[in-house]
């Protein structure tokens, strides 16, 4: 946070264009947003892909596989022993 700087909506685009994921992107622009109603200044939120998508996410096959495996491991440990 220390290397935003410039106006709130500069700030909100440097923000966006970070390497973050999307909840850290996401509460940086609730501190910005904080930031802007601290000076008083009247600026709107983005819209933030991760809150506003309507696009049908997909995992790939890898990610499918690991969450199959998860699943069994976790089955097999939660097995009553008669």
């Amino acid at each position: 946070m220390k290397q935003l700087n410039g106006s709130p909506q500069d700030m909100m685009t440097q923000v966006l264009n970070k390497n973050w994921t999307d909840g850290v992107k996401g509460n940086a622009l609730d501190v910005v947003c904080q930031y802007v109603e601290f000076l008083g200044v009247a600026v709107e939120r983005p819209n933030f892909r991760a809150y506003d998508n309507r696009e049908l996410y997909v995992p790939n096959p890898e990610m499918v596989r690991q969450f199959l495996y998860r699943v069994r491991s976790l089955s097999r440990a939660l097995r009553p022993v008669l």
